[in-house]
């Protein structure tokens, strides 16, 4: 019998082999330990981004072995809500106290304090990599069950305001911050002019002499909010890019105070709505739960990966001393896997240029609980035997995905990857991606709407769009293989239809 081969189904920017090795780890322990039936990913990376592979056929069944369980039992997807939750804060603590102990650690301590840490992260994915498993893609259980649930009642049109958290994610509460501070500032507009005209060192300089109060909570803000946007391996948000996005919102002229009023209205109205339409939808037990826990997976899983990027920021110093020990730079050490750091640290061992050409290509391939990298041009070789190459018809004017957000807009296409790629997105603009991050947000801001390759229900790009309130289709496949800079488009984001109206 001929052997199935991976087949790609997501892709994310800005990393290395760490974290994302323990992924596929978590994945397969996460699904054995929890229904029986392991779902294997592997993945490989190029030129800074991750392409994660599946078997289709074994993915499916895994799905649907999930899917039983939370049938029977709506409860068994509560608790691994609350294990990745408690799992990712203790994970948090754990690299801060590993961060402060790893200068004075010998060796064999400086390993014994990585290799925890990434057993915790394991254990982390051991539970959060079940909501992509249950909602994503083409397998999407919480988004199809609760739209049939509302489809019986004739109110799919609910399904956006059902699905809305009632708690605001770390994203969102640093926005809110900003927006405090840019609300004390609107109120000296002689400060304020002099804000928007000035650069970030100068509008620091300005804060530090003019508004000292202001200026040190701004400093707090950002020791708070540096891992915000760090995802896999940052860099943390700097008191400069923070005093960027507040000269940003000074320089959109609305009333910051009334965001806020809004929001906290919102977040006190909107849970009692909801029950509200619980009743009059006349939704039994087991619906009630659906409509909670896709609301509620929407919450857990950006809250879940905030966690995890914390924990990655905190853990950097540790990182940095690995490589200060073995004569490697961070972004070496982040192409080890933690036996071959071990044996540097205990025998002086490193194979460099083995590190150099994961750099260049690598793919990390997981089967029967064991991984296995190739890297350069043996990554190349196993690629073309064992993974199925998708094609895509380019000429396609007229695609559609899932509807994050509703809304019908018009605009000039920017295609943005990776954070490097901001600079030309300019307000109006169309943003489309193979996935959206927390560091494309300011991108994100300027968006008129958002298109992506991939997503569900909790998929970053939806959650966002949800809270800014931009059209937004997830989930199109090949929007970012198809659309180019320039192009014009329009999205009826209501209906989940992406249409191609002219080429640049």
């Amino acid at each position: 019998m001929r052997k199935a081969k991976w087949e790609e189904f997501a892709n994310e920017y800005v990393v290395s082999l760490f974290p994302v090795f323990m992924l596929p780890a978590g994945c397969y322990l996460g699904s054995k330990k929890l229904f029986g039936l392991p779902a294997e990913i592997s993945f490989k990376i190029e030129n800074r981004a991750v392409t994660w592979y599946s078997h289709p056929e074994n993915w499916g069944k895994a799905h649907l072995r999930l899917v039983e369980k939370i049938k029977r039992d709506p409860e068994f997807l509560t608790m691994i809500y609350r294990e990745m939750l408690v799992r990712g804060r203790a994970q948090v603590s754990f690299a801060r106290q590993a961060a402060s102990a790893s200068a004075r650690a010998d060796n064999s301590k400086l390993f014994g304090l990585y290799e925890h840490f990434c057993r915790m992260n394991v254990e982390t994915y051991k539970y959060g990599l079940m909501l992509p498993l249950l909602d994503y893609q083409d397998q999407t259980f919480l988004t199809d069950e609760l739209t049939r649930i509302l489809r019986s009642r004739k109110a799919e049109k609910l399904f956006n305001f059902l699905t809305i958290p009632v708690t605001p994610s770390l994203v969102k509460q640093q926005e809110l911050g900003l927006l405090r501070l840019a609300g004390q500032i609107q109120r000296r507009n002689a400060l304020r002019n002099m804000l928007i005209r000035a650069s970030a060192a100068e509008a620091l300089d300005l804060l530090r002499i003019k508004a000292l109060p202001i200026y040190r909570s701004l400093q707090g803000h950002s020791r708070k909010f540096a891992a915000a946007y760090y995802v896999y391996e940052g860099p943390a948000a700097t008191l400069e890019y923070f005093v960027e996005l507040l000269q940003d919102i000074l320089k959109r002229r609305f009333d910051p105070g009334k965001s806020i009023k809004l929001f906290q209205r919102e977040s006190r109205e909107v849970p009692a709505r909801q029950r509200a339409f619980y009743k009059r939808l006349g939704l039994n037990k087991y619906e009630r739960r659906i409509a909670e826990l896709a609301r509620d997976g929407v919450y857990v899983k950006a809250v879940r990966r905030e966690l995890q990027s914390k924990s990655y920021y905190l853990l950097e110093p540790v990182q940095r001393e690995i490589g200060r020990r073995l004569g490697l730079s961070l972004s070496q050490v982040r192409q080890m896997l933690p036996a071959e750091v071990e044996r540097g640290l205990i025998s002086g061992k490193v194979q460099t240029e083995e590190l150099n050409r994961r750099s260049r290509l690598l793919f990390y391939h997981f089967l029967g609980g064991k991984g296995r990298i190739f890297s350069d041009d043996a990554a190349r070789v196993y690629i073309s035997k064992n993974c199925l190459q998708h094609k895509v018809d380019k000429a396609v004017k007229v695609f559609s995905g899932a509807v994050a957000y509703p809304g019908k807009v018009k605009g000039k296409v920017k295609v943005i990857n990776a954070p490097d790629e901001m600079s030309k997105m300019k307000p109006g603009d169309i943003l489309v991606a193979q996935t959206t991050n927390p560091n494309l947000m300011p991108a994100i801001r300027q968006a008129a709407a958002i298109v992506t390759d991939e997503g569900g229900l909790t998929c970053h790009a939806a959650i966002v769009s949800r809270e800014l309130k931009i059209p937004c289709v997830v989930g199109t496949k090949f929007a970012s293989k198809v659309l180019h800079d320039g192009d014009m488009v329009e999205v009826d984001a209501s209906k989940g239809i992406v249409k191609k109206i002219s080429k640049n």
